[in-house]
């Protein structure tokens, strides 16, 4: 009994979806998720859009696709990138 309660406990993670992730960047780099679904190529926006593909890959079990489409339709490729 000893050995086990020296073991941390597990902790149990929040869900991630999508509008957490949209919130975030929002709350960071000041853009609303409808621009990081616009086709608009501003350094500073595709830099904000690539950290969210990065999020969405790593904290959800969506597909490349659906996360491309999640952020304005881009292809699968450009969330691997």
């Amino acid at each position: 009994a000893q050995k086990v309660l020296q073991r941390p406990l597990p902790i149990q993670k929040e869900a991630v979806d999508c509008t957490k992730i949209f919130d975030v960047m929002k709350k960071h780099f000041g853009c609303k998720p409808a621009c990081l679904q616009s086709k608009n190529r501003n350094k500073d926006l595709v830099y904000a859009r690539q950290i969210a593909m990065f999020l969405l890959k790593k904290y959800t079990d969506k597909s490349l696709r659906d996360i491309g489409a999640s952020l304005g339709g881009r292809d699968h490729s450009t969330v691997m990138h």
